[in-house]
């Protein structure tokens, strides 16, 4: 069994969020975003042209799909993901170039584009 690696929580700057970031929700929101391999996975995506969240879309919806839709806040917490997956996806060295509109229904309407930075 592999150990995956992941960015600490602390790492995570919360900012318009600071209300959201101390939930168990959050925290494993960017657990789930952060690990090695799910890292792998949002460079994948956008390698492929598509954006970064999509690499993960189908288990994020499985594991978290129910608790967003559940919660009183629904749209802040989709766009706290969002701008986790973001902040991951600079930290790794990519640059967030545009968001677009997603094709699959799923917890997003768009999400970003990135591209490694040269």
């Amino acid at each position: 069994m592999t150990i995956s690696q992941h960015i600490p929580f602390s790492a995570y700057q919360a900012g318009a969020f600071s209300d959201l970031v101390n939930t168990s929700l959050a925290q494993d929101m960017w657990y789930f975003l952060s690990t090695s391999e799910n890292i792998n996975r949002m460079k994948e995506a956008t390698a492929k042209g598509k954006s970064a969240i999509e690499g993960v879309m189908g288990e994020l919806q499985n594991l978290f799909g129910l608790k967003i839709s559940r919660s009183e806040d629904i749209e802040r917490i989709k766009i706290m993901c969002l701008n986790m997956s973001k902040q991951i996806m600079e930290m790794q060295g990519y640059e967030h170039i545009a968001c677009v509109k997603l094709a699959e229904e799923s917890l997003f309407t768009t999400a970003g584009l990135f591209k490694k930075n040269k």
